[in-house]
This record gives C-alpha cells, structure tokens and sequence, in this order.
C-alpha cells in the first residue's frame, strides 16, 4: 500500500480515500488500569517533570525505540546496542540483559523473566507491577529506573558514555 500525492492509498486496482485507511487501523487503546498509573504519576509530586513526561511518553507508546524508529527509515537501527535483538520497549526496559540486571540490582528486586513479553509498547507489564496498592514511593522508584534505563540507552547508544 502507498498514498498518492491526493491522499488518497492506492491498493492494487482501487483507490481509497485516505480518511477511510486511518478509520480502519488498528487503535492503540490504554486500559483503565494503566491509565490510573498515568494519574497517579502525574500526581507525585517527588517525580520530576521530565520524567513525568517520559512516563507519559512511554505509556502512550511514543518513545523512539529502535523498532519504531526503523520503520520511519532504514538509516536507524532496529537492534538493541546491548544485544542486537529487536528494541521495542518491553525488550528495552525489562528484557534486555541489560534492563534485567538494573531491575534485579534495584532496592526492590524484579524478576523480570516472569513479565508478560509485549510487541507494542509495556502497558500490560506495568499493570502486572504496579496497582492501585502500590505506594508512592515504589511508584516513584519504579517510574525514576524507567527513565535511568532510558538515559543510559542514549547514552550508550549515541557515543557518549560506554
């Protein structure tokens, strides 16, 4: 499939008008227990405002993994720099050899190789994490090795720190 430059998505023999492709891919919906997650971090007031951005990000699947940057070009690398299998966020942030041993080390130790393995983003692996139960302060420790883990991927990634 490809657009005309009439926005309209040439398939095959017919033409359709561009309105109609968007109505019919798939939504990325958020369940009401990942968004209560989202309010409840947009709530700590601790959590710094770029990480609170960074969660919201995450949670809204527009974080620039490799997997998802890669398919907007061939320039960019769809491997994780740790391991070279695919980057998308699950892998990224709780699969990666390098994400198990943060989590493992951390204050409150996760294992993570009992996490669900998601193709689309983590909502379903911080809905198995964090709950209405959850205290703050754990919320807050969770959403901060989040955003560390992301900062030591570029870092990584991008040449400035090995």
């Amino acid at each position: 499939m490809k657009f005309c430059q009439k926005k309209t998505l040439v398939t095959g023999k017919k033409k359709v008008p561009r309105a109609y492709v968007v109505a019919a891919l798939p939504t990325r919906t958020i369940s009401a227990q990942v968004m209560n997650i989202m309010d409840r971090v947009w709530a700590l007031k601790l959590l710094a405002p770029n990480i609170k951005c960074f969660a919201w990000r995450l949670i809204r699947r527009a974080i620039a993994t490799g997997a998802r940057a890669g398919n907007l070009t061939n320039k960019i690398s769809k491997s994780c720099a740790h391991c070279n299998l695919v980057e998308n966020d699950a892998h990224l942030f709780f699969h990666c050899n390098f994400a198990r041993a943060v989590w493992f080390s951390a204050k409150t130790p996760l294992c993570t190789s009992m996490l669900p393995s998601e193709q689309d983003g983590v909502q379903e692996i911080l809905a198995a994490i964090i709950n209405r139960n959850t205290p703050e302060s754990v919320l807050l420790r969770i959403m901060t090795t989040l955003w560390f883990i992301w900062k030591a991927r570029n870092d990584f990634r991008f040449g400035r720190k090995k």
